[in-house]
């Protein structure tokens, strides 16, 4: 995942989540997907947010692969997977 978003505290420990800037990646994808303040955008919203607030990372980077190749979030998805 994006270095600004998750990195490592220290050799063995958890992962520290840049939560703000994840929740703004998360909208930039979901506008561009569904549209701003659709119910399809919230539910997608609220399902990845889920996924990062309960530590499955691996989901999240997932639902940004997703779109790597969608016309008009293909540039976010890939911003928030640098």
């Amino acid at each position: 995942m994006h270095a600004k978003v998750v990195s490592e505290i220290r050799t063995n420990g958890p992962p520290f989540v840049d939560w703000y800037h994840a929740v703004e990646y998360i909208a930039s994808i979901a506008k561009a997907v569904f549209g701003e303040g659709t119910p399809e955008s919230k539910a997608w919203q609220d399902k990845v947010r889920t996924d990062l607030w309960e530590g499955r990372f691996d989901r999240v980077l997932s639902s940004f692969e997703e779109f790597l190749d969608h016309a008009s979030a293909g540039e976010a998805a890939r911003k928030a997977l640098r």
